[in-house]
């Protein structure tokens, strides 16, 4: 019996060890494709956010182009509103002008005023 305990103590010894040894193996397994699939969405990510980050970057360029436009456009739209004040300011003007000239056409239209008949001239009584 003596010898058959240490066999039977090697041999459990011997399937533990077994056992553990491909348990670990399953294990290594399961973390190496774990840590492969965590590399390939770490990958993937680091992609995506490269694609976000050109992106804003477009986005960036197309607000300073709209930011540009609109200062043209406010500068134009100024200049405009200018010029209409111009252009009012010079209607009233020449509103103000064809008054004047109607109110002369006016005064010339009217008969020229006569010495009364019944009056002699100064010059012929002499």
């Amino acid at each position: 019996m003596n010898g058959t305990i240490p066999k039977t103590l090697v041999l459990t010894a011997a399937v533990i060890a077994l056992a553990t040894t491909i348990g670990c193996e399953k294990q290594n397994l399961s973390d190496i494709k774990r840590t492969r699939l965590i590399a390939a969405e770490n990958i993937q990510l680091k992609k995506d956010l490269a694609q976000c980050n050109k992106e804003i970057e477009e986005q960036k360029k197309l607000l300073e182009k709209c930011k540009g436009e609109k200062k043209r456009t406010g500068k134009m739209m100024l200049d405009m509103a200018t010029a209409k004040l111009q252009d009012i300011k010079k209607i009233k003007t020449l509103e103000e002008e064809n008054k004047n000239l109607k109110a002369q056409i006016e005064d010339l239209k009217k008969p020229a005023q006569s010495p009364e008949p019944n009056t002699p001239d100064q010059n012929s009584v002499k």
